[in-house]
């Protein structure tokens, strides 16, 4: 209430659109929040869609813009990406910050030098800080009471991304980085992915999901003539279709889910693997919409639950049973109306303002 009025104080008349306020704030000072919950879900709406019923998307919403992960993610035959928690005290559980970070990295580091794989840090160009020769009290009992120079850079450049070579190559085979807390891992190739398998995945010090960069199509469960496909990857550098350059970063994974009619998309959800906004890793919807013309036949639902759901629940279900959380995130959600019907499918209010909502899988 107290903001509420000081933005009135402030300006007493009729107040511009200011997007950057929570959809809550802008109805209580009566602007016009994006996508409005007081405009009817249904405009638009055509009551009995046929194959020749447009498709029409991208009223309030920039399909061209993600939060936390890529707009157009571009599958990549024989990559994956793995990703979850820490699940011992040497790989950062436990520990306070920034060690939990750098030990997060370090402990998996480590197994991979171990089998022969090649990493060096930190680069020739990393200039440390006075704090580097600050003493580990985490790690005295083990006698290494000085943190190494690679604790060290890891503590400092935690969030940036890390290059594994082969083992008698000098490509690149794994890419790994820090994501909201979580050990995400892109393996390049089968011996990559069969290697984190084996050693990484389930393991004393993590448990982690494969998340396949792939597209994939399926009408299990669904009526007839629908069909849900993902479509999983990173992203072509400067989104420039006739790339073939692909950004690499483990932390920026996404997947688009498609739900058809035939052949044609009436409603798509959008999804990247954290939300940045909460410092929540996990399954995070960046954006979600049924085309115009398509809405209120229950198209929502069947994408939501039979699509995205459904594919994350299987995704992290290693994870969730072994008592580690994945928490299922919704990231800015810009009106009222969809924070209500998010509500209703199982969604909690997780940041008071009707933004940030989520709930765990």
């Amino acid at each position: 209430n107290y903001v509420i009025k000081l933005f009135s104080q402030l300006n007493p008349k009729q107040p511009r659109v200011m997007s950057h306020l929570p959809w809550m704030a802008q109805e209580a000072l009566g602007i016009a929040a994006r996508d409005s919950s007081s405009r009817s879900s249904s405009s638009g709406r055509v009551a009995n869609p046929t194959a020749s019923t447009p498709a029409t998307f991208g009223e309030g919403l920039n399909w061209n813009h993600s939060e936390n992960g890529p707009t157009d993610p571009t599958p990549e035959e024989g990559v994956c990406t793995f990703m979850g928690p820490s699940t011992s005290f040497l790989s950062g559980k436990g520990r306070s910050w920034p060690g939990d970070n750098a030990h997060l990295l370090k402990a998996a580091l480590d197994i991979m030098r171990k089998h022969g794989y090649r990493c060096q840090l930190p680069p020739d160009d990393w200039e440390g800080s006075d704090d580097d020769e600050e003493e580990d009290d985490e790690d005295a009992q083990s006698g290494s009471s000085k943190k190494s120079k690679e604790i060290a850079y890891l503590e400092d450049q935690y969030y940036e991304d890390i290059e594994i070579l082969g083992k008698r190559t000098d490509e690149v085979v794994f890419m790994m980085t820090n994501s909201c807390g979580w050990l995400c891992i892109r393996c390049a190739c089968k011996e990559a992915e069969d290697f984190v398998e084996e050693h990484l995945a389930d393991s004393e010090h993590y448990v982690l999901a494969k998340v396949p960069h792939e597209e994939a199509s399926s009408t299990v469960g669904l009526p007839e003539g629908i069909s849900i496909t993902r479509r999983t990857g990173n992203q072509k550098k400067n989104g420039k279709e006739q790339s073939s350059e692909v950004s690499v970063s483990p932390g920026s994974v996404g997947t688009l889910f498609e739900l058809k009619k035939g052949t044609k998309v009436i409603a798509k959800a959008l999804c990247s693997y954290s939300n940045g906004e909460m410092e929540n890793p996990g399954p995070t919807i960046e954006l979600f919409e049924v085309a115009k013309e398509w809405r209120c036949h229950g198209y929502g639902k069947l994408l939501l639950h039979q699509g995205a759901s459904s594919f994350f629940e299987n995704i992290f279900s290693n994870i969730v049973c072994s008592d580690e959380i994945v928490k299922y995130n919704i990231c800015y959600c810009t009106n009222g109306h969809a924070c209500e019907w998010f509500l209703r499918q199982g969604f909690r209010d997780w940041d008071g303002m009707g933004e940030e909502l989520g709930r765990y899988l």
